[in-house]
């Protein structure tokens, strides 16, 4: 069986972003984000969940991913 390439399929990130209108406003998502900022997306919401014990609310932890996945893509 032959080893695959990464590089030799050439694939291509695809750096578009969508707009539409919400009530009046133009909001524009990114249709990819780095890993380097999905990495930042999941150490905030963890270390914002954090409660003085040492350990993870998951309402905060909810709340924060999904709020910074809105904040980051868009």
């Amino acid at each position: 069986m032959a080893k695959v390439s990464y590089a030799g399929l050439k694939l291509a990130l695809d750096k578009n972003v969508n707009t539409f209108n919400f009530n009046g406003t133009q909001i524009e998502v990114k249709r990819y984000l780095p890993i380097e900022d999905k990495m930042d997306l999941v150490q905030i919401a963890l270390q914002k969940a954090m409660n003085e014990d040492g350990y993870y609310d998951e309402i905060k932890l909810e709340m924060y991913f999904n709020l910074n996945i809105v904040y980051l893509y868009s």
